[in-house]
């Protein structure tokens, strides 16, 4: 298996948060927790829309699981900036525990979006082919790491 997007050199770095960053960090949690629910419920809306081959279902779902993700995305960069913000200096680089998870999650994150669009790019000339046994699902984790 592949790390496709570069992502295991780049740790991190976490502190225990005391007193009320402690408090916002579970309530973040909770948010976050409820905005995966919300993801998982556009991914299957989206199923079912193209179960239905209803084009307006689709559309809706894709809107939805783009803004959830994008509020999953802030959630997480929150949480690692709150856990990081204790930790030793260092350069924010990659090999090296990070504090600067605004450094890190932009390269990242980038990375990410550029590899969905790249493979959705090549994907899409399979528009009107017969998906056969070579053809196989992809999960999140092969797609963070390319597996």
């Amino acid at each position: 298996m592949t790390d496709r997007l570069r992502i295991t050199p780049w740790s991190v770095h976490v502190t225990l948060p005391q007193g009320l960053a402690a408090d916002a960090l579970r309530q973040r949690l909770s948010v976050m927790e409820r905005e995966l629910n919300h993801l998982k419920t556009a991914v299957a809306d989206m199923k079912s829309a193209l179960a239905r081959k209803d084009v307006r279902a689709l559309g809706s779902g894709l809107l939805n699981s783009r803004n959830w993700t994008l509020s999953v995305a802030f959630s997480h960069c929150y949480v690692q900036k709150l856990l990081g913000m204790g930790a030793p200096m260092s350069s924010g680089m990659a090999n090296t525990a990070s504090p600067f998870p605004d450094l890190q999650l932009d390269v990242l994150f980038g990375r990410a979006v550029k590899a969905g669009i790249e493979d959705g790019k090549r994907d899409s000339s399979l528009q009107g082919a017969v998906a056969g046994p070579s053809i196989h699902p992809i999960s999140i984790t092969s797609v963070l790491i390319g597996g």
